[in-house]
């Protein structure tokens, strides 16, 4: 069964959209941290980066892939 190819034309690039979703983008306010700069909240988020989310992922690229 062949497709029937279709041409589409944008009209407007900014706000033309065929997924049919909608996505409507959530405000972020201005108290929004995006660095930490709390030193105990840095040590904390270092430990659980560095101690358990780079070596459970190490595990699972190595079981996912079989290297």
């Amino acid at each position: 069964m062949k497709l029937k190819q279709r041409t589409i034309y944008y009209q407007d690039e900014l706000h033309d959209e065929f997924a049919g979703d909608h996505i409507k983008a959530k405000h972020i306010g201005q108290d929004y941290r995006y660095i930490r700069v709390r030193p105990l909240e840095r040590m904390l988020h270092g430990f659980w980066y560095g101690l358990v989310a780079i070596p459970l992922a190490r595990l699972y690229m190595k079981l996912h892939f079989l290297t």
